[in-house]
């Protein structure tokens, strides 16, 4: 005679195996994203793109207008704007702000320079000088047309913001 067939008990082999690979696979997950984020770490970008966010009207000493710009450089708030004069001159005007909203130290080591997008120019150092707590200006000459690039080093990151020579 045969016996029926009854299920097997909660705990054999089977149950077991299966929760086990579902541990497995919940572990190797979690230690998956816990290295991704620890991963982070170590690729943090460390070049910083300033956007435009409006234009600057035409004016005495500014008679191509300009541009205004901000971004986050490294815990630095950097709001300024960019004026072009009819010679071709270029001046950059900005504020730093720190996460409190205390000026940078007069130590910072901060410096700028322009370059040519295309590679056609080599980095044109620019003469920083501070106008205030926290303020800075910085000038200099578009000697041809095209894409510009002013580049902001700071200690901890590097800043980019790209413009055209204005018309």
């Amino acid at each position: 005679m045969t016996k029926p067939h009854s299920p097997a008990p909660p705990g054999s082999t089977g149950d077991v195996r299966a929760t086990r690979i579902i541990a497995i696979a919940l572990a190797a997950a979690f230690l998956l994203l816990i290295a991704a984020f620890m991963l982070m770490a170590f690729t943090a970008q460390s070049d910083i793109r300033l956007n435009a966010v409006g234009p600057v009207g035409r004016t005495a000493g500014a008679e191509r207008g300009g541009l205004v710009f901000h971004g986050t450089a490294n815990i630095w708030e950097v709001r300024g704007q960019m004026t072009q004069d009819a010679a071709d001159g270029i001046t950059f005007a900005f504020n730093l702000i720190g996460p409190t909203g205390q000026p940078p130290p007069p130590e910072l080591a901060l410096t700028l320079s322009l370059e040519r997008l295309d590679g056609a120019q080599a980095g044109l150092p620019l003469l920083l000088r501070q106008t205030g707590l926290g303020a800075y200006e910085a000038r200099g000459t578009l000697s041809t047309a095209g894409q510009w690039r002013l580049k902001m080093v700071f200690p901890e990151v590097v800043a980019f913001f790209d413009f055209d020579r204005l018309p």
